[in-house]
């Protein structure tokens, strides 16, 4: 990708970037998130739901820690998909009180972000804040 001719932007980096990570190569779809990042190209939510999905299946809290940061200081702040992507790897990644703390929060919940949290909940055993949100 960094041999391309093509000029890259936003779009072609978040192709190659969840190219990656959905065909089973997480570790080289966020090498290319950390290189967007540093040639200063400014992650959207497709981008950065790809990369957290990446942390999601390394377990890298870490980054998925410092995504968040990048979210709130962003005008991503209030996007319900880049919240939700983060929802996700919380969950994923056994933060379930991280990922409670960020969906209440939210302003506006849609029904993926409904699943998310229950998802996560169910995923880790905890059948009764699942449905006791569900019944919300």
């Amino acid at each position: 990708f960094k041999d391309m001719t093509v000029k890259k932007n936003l779009v072609t980096w978040n192709a190659m970037i969840s190219g990656y990570v959905e065909n089973s190569r997480p570790e080289d779809g966020l090498k290319l998130f950390r290189a967007m990042l540093e040639e200063g190209i400014r992650p959207n939510s497709s981008g950065l739901s790809s990369a957290l999905l990446g942390c999601s299946e390394l377990s890298a809290l870490q980054l998925g820690r410092q995504i968040h940061q990048i979210v709130c200081k962003s005008t991503l702040c209030n996007d319900v998909t880049a919240l939700t992507s983060l929802i996700s790897m919380y969950c994923k990644c056994g933060e379930l009180g991280d990922a409670f703390k960020l969906f209440k929060v939210m302003q506006k919940k849609d029904v993926v972000a409904w699943n998310a949290m229950i998802s996560g909940y169910a995923h880790h055993s905890n059948a009764e804040k699942a449905l006791c949100l569900f019944r919300e």
